[in-house]
């Protein structure tokens, strides 16, 4: 990578949760991994919801360059007004991403949703695959004998909030050798989750995989909930520290596995890195 970005600070903006800590552990676990790279200057995670916040994250960064890569699984709301906003960032509609900005001293490169990177697919078959290894019982399934439910978060505040989530699952149904089929569902839009029972799938065995940071709130309790688990049964769980659904489960004819969200893949950290490579490098003579 560039040696430009040695004296460069690194910000990895998260919406973050007041309810749970496992989105903010997530965002540092991740911040700690690209970090121990050696590549920047200093690596941070900033939220939106708790401290460390994302202005204060800005006006404290040491380097005179700032990269800001928006943790966030889609363009929308958050990624378009209220992240630049709360950065204090003056965004120009309809400018392409990654846009520059000055904020005080410093040279500020905005990039976009990390959701929107084209290496989203190996993440998210990575994520599938794995958790059929880790639960083989009561049968060994392969990830091309399953297919996959994709799930969004979705809401009716912004268009754009469910195309990548669309758009990802298209491409990976062109990748047919990978698994049977892909299909989008959604947390607030149609199709709700509970209609994966209803989704005519060439086997029983569906792969149920976030499309999102960590395994927060909608990925630890909206999702099971939505796939039958009982209110009794998840506060048990959330309780004992124990996962919120077994895999697999079988109901309604399927047998379901729930993965851990893309974001907390492996893959991860490498993803940001070749991102950043590829797409902001150039933006270093601007």
């Amino acid at each position: 990578m560039d040696t430009r970005f040695r004296s460069a600070t690194l910000i990895l903006a998260i919406h973050g949760s007041t309810e749970d800590t496992r989105p903010e552990e997530a965002g540092n676990s991740l911040a700690a991994s690209i970090r121990s790279k050696g590549i920047f200057g200093e690596v941070k995670a900033a939220f939106h919801k708790h401290t460390p916040l994302l202005l204060d994250s800005l006006t404290q960064a040491n380097g005179k360059l700032v990269i800001i890569v928006p943790m966030l699984m889609s363009k929308g709301y958050f990624t378009e007004k209220v992240f630049p906003d709360a950065f204090q960032l003056q965004a120009t509609p309809g400018v392409a991403f990654p846009w520059v900005s000055i904020f005080e001293d410093k040279k500020v490169i905005y990039a976009g949703p990390i959701g929107l990177h084209p290496g989203m697919e190996s993440l998210v078959i990575e994520s599938a695959d794995r958790v059929l290894k880790e639960h083989p019982f009561p049968v060994k399934v392969s990830l091309s004998n399953a297919s996959i439910a994709l799930i969004g978060h979705g809401t009716s505040r912004h268009v754009k909030s469910r195309e990548s989530v669309d758009k990802l699952a298209a491409k990976l149904a062109m990748n047919s050798e990978k698994c049977q089929e892909v299909r989008t569902f959604f947390i607030e839009e149609e199709p709700a989750i509970e209609a994966i029972y209803e989704w005519n799938t060439p086997s029983k065995n569906v792969v149920v995989v976030p499309f999102m940071l960590a395994d927060g709130p909608h990925a630890a309790q909206d999702i099971p909930v939505a796939l039958g688990q009982t209110e009794k049964e998840l506060k048990r769980s959330l309780k004992q520290g124990t996962s919120t659904w077994r895999n697999p489960t079988e109901r309604h004819e399927k047998r379901i596995w729930i993965s851990p969200p893309v974001g907390l893949s492996p893959l991860l950290p490498d993803l940001i890195l070749e991102y950043i490579s590829s797409e902001i490098s150039g933006l270093l003579m601007a």
